[in-house]
């Protein structure tokens, strides 16, 4: 039974098949594929490319690299450059000044003794007059000024206590000057005048006067060229008539020793101790010593050795007289 269906089954099978293959042999077969991409058009469409202002890149004939573009430089306009002109100095030509010749004209005023007295009589100055011998031997000199003028200077030899000279009207020198080289007389009848610093002035003629100077602290505590170290009498002498010199002046010490060490105590004496001159009081101190000392000098109330040197100034100066 069983061979039969199995014998039955095979007949059925080759039936089948030999039916098939002559069907696909007289009939065109189409194969469905089991799925169709749904991205693919078979048919291709046109469409309008859409425009940017984005150029194709990179365009023909051209580098694919960004062409520089060019610097444009401003140049302003060249100013031109002004030099100054050489300026040309000439030296001037110095004129060569003529050599200073100093001329000293030595003289010897003719002096006889008179008991304590020198009486001398001087023709450059056309003057007479005594004074104590022992202010020393007397000698002058004529002096020419380096730039004009004369200078008539006194010496006293043997003596320190007494200096004298004066000048013309047109004397002048280059560089200084003192009391004797600025001395040129004075207006007659106003010897004073020459002297506003002096404690106490006297005219004794019209063209002779005394005046008596102290020094001052400042000129203590710092002097200078011009300053008085100690008390002095001064004799000033205007010269009348056409003379070589138009006046003259003596400086007489005249304080004793005693005196000046009484004035200068408030520095520490003769030998000034600088660093007094910081303290108030010794200025205070010492303008009383100079007011007690010229009260003194106008009431002539002085130890011997002062009164002994007030007087041979007294009598030099009253002694004066002039030759016509």
């Amino acid at each position: 039974m069983r061979r039969r269906f199995l014998s039955y089954a095979f007949s059925l099978l080759i039936v089948l098949l030999t039916s098939s293959c002559q069907g696909i042999k007289n009939s065109s077969i189409i194969v469905t594929p089991s799925f169709q991409p749904t991205h693919i058009n078979p048919t291709r469409t046109l469409t309008t490319p859409q425009v940017t202002n984005k150029p194709a890149y990179p365009p023909p004939n051209v580098s694919p690299y960004p062409i520089p573009l060019p610097i444009i430089t401003f140049s302003p306009t060249p100013v031109p450059t002004i030099f100054p002109s050489p300026v040309v100095t000439t030296e001037p030509t110095l004129t060569p000044l003529p050599e200073f010749t100093q001329r000293v004209q030595p003289f010897y005023p003719k002096c006889n003794p008179e008991s304590l007295y020198l009486q001398c009589y001087d023709d450059v100055l056309g003057i007479r007059f005594k004074y104590p011998s022992h202010w020393g031997v007397l000698n002058t000199e004529l002096i020419n000024g380096t730039c004009g003028g004369y200078f008539y200077s006194f010496r006293f030899y043997g003596s320190s206590e007494v200096s004298a000279g004066g000048s013309s009207v047109d004397y002048c020198k280059q560089m200084g000057g003192d009391l004797f080289t600025m001395f040129r007389g004075f207006k007659p009848g106003h010897g004073c005048d020459q002297f506003p610093q002096s404690q106490d002035c006297r005219q004794v003629n019209d063209n002779v006067v005394i005046a008596t100077l102290f020094p001052d602290y400042q000129s203590i505590c710092e002097p200078g060229p011009s300053s008085i170290p100690v008390p002095q009498m001064v004799v000033g002498i205007n010269i009348p008539g056409n003379h070589i010199v138009s006046g003259v002046v003596f400086s007489v010490d005249f304080l004793s020793v005693k005196g000046t060490d009484k004035l200068l105590e408030p520095f520490g004496g003769t030998v000034t101790d600088i660093s007094k001159c910081s303290d108030p009081n010794t200025e205070i101190q010492f303008n009383q010593l100079v007011e007690d000392i010229s009260l003194k000098v106008r009431q002539g109330t002085f130890d011997e050795e002062t009164s002994y040197m007030v007087k041979g100034i007294m009598d030099f100066a009253n002694s004066i007289t002039f030759s016509p």
